[in-house]
């Protein structure tokens, strides 16, 4: 337990089996057709389209995402804030504890404009 908020601490990726959607195996080095990819999401989500609208229009391109078959709007919704993305290390509970070793696929204030964008869309009843 020690270790891993050593990691954290230091930027570090954690372990886990699965690859990181826009990184290689070592969870720190680019994917360039996938960072690509990602920043058409953030494009596009910022002009006015939806996750679900995102994902139906990724499903018709060649690349996957790495953790399944087919692109869903949940998915494309964390690739576009996830604290990853932006070059942020979250540790435990998801609390942001520092910059990350690996170089942001969107800025973190991009990051928080969709996030500002999403909290605008929720219903509160």
């Amino acid at each position: 337990k020690r270790k891993n908020d050593e990691k954290a601490s230091a930027g570090l990726p954690h372990g886990g089996s699965v690859r990181p959607f826009g990184f290689d195996d070592d969870k720190i080095t680019h994917r360039p057709d996938e960072v690509a990819l990602i920043r058409v999401f953030l494009a596009r989500f910022l002009a006015g389209e939806s996750p679900r609208s995102l994902a139906t229009w990724a499903n018709q391109q060649t690349i996957r995402p790495s953790g399944g078959d087919e692109w869903r709007s949940h998915v494309v919704q964390h690739l576009l804030t996830s604290p990853r993305s932006a070059g942020l290390r979250e540790h435990r509970d998801g609390t942001i504890v520092g910059p990350a070793v690996w170089k942001p696929v969107i800025s973190p204030a991009d990051r928080e404009r969709v996030l500002a964008i999403l909290e605008g869309k929720k219903v509160w009843v």
